[in-house]
């Protein structure tokens, strides 16, 4: 079974799990005919800094502050995931402000599937700060497929996936 996924949603944190959640995307774009990839990044603010602060630590006012921000965000997030060429899809890039879960799930209200890397932390951190990406399983309104990158044979980096709502990708 498969489903229709017109929209595919991949935030990317630049971390190994995040470019293996990229390449599963790219992978299901060609099977499930999908249209789009939205890339999107989070600019997380500080939660020891006021926005007030983090401008006079820059020298500038807040808005110059988020355009720079938001620009180096964005060429970064291009280096990452370069437009192909020749692809039935087109790769879009986003960069938004907020804390993570709330930014994904919302920016997955427009988006068919999302896929996304998990780090896995467990115990003492995921009881503190919990999981992200079990938040916008929780939380999405669309399927989620979640890769956690896991350590292989000779110490290369792999992919573990794990599907929402039983759906075959």
């Amino acid at each position: 079974m498969t489903i229709p996924a017109k929209r595919i949603l991949v935030p990317i944190d630049f971390s190994a799990t995040s470019r293996a959640a990229f390449e599963r995307a790219k992978e299901l774009a060609h099977e499930l005919g999908s249209e789009e990839i939205a890339l999107i990044t989070i600019w997380e603010p500080s939660p020891y800094l006021s926005p007030d602060q983090m401008v006079w630590l820059g020298g500038g006012d807040q808005e110059s502050f988020w355009t720079h921000a938001r620009r180096d965000l964005r060429e970064r997030l291009e280096a990452f995931a370069p437009r192909p060429e020749g692809e039935d899809y087109t790769l879009t890039y986003e960069v938004v402000a907020g804390y993570p879960a709330d930014s994904i799930v919302n920016a997955a209200a427009s988006a068919d599937l999302v896929v996304m890397g998990t780090h896995g932390r467990t115990g003492l951190f995921h009881a503190l700060l919990g999981s992200v990406a079990e938040r916008v399983v929780r939380l999405a309104p669309c399927p989620v497929l979640t890769l956690r990158a896991v350590p292989e044979k000779g110490g290369t980096t792999g992919a573990h996936t794990n599907e929402r709502d039983g759906s075959a990708a």
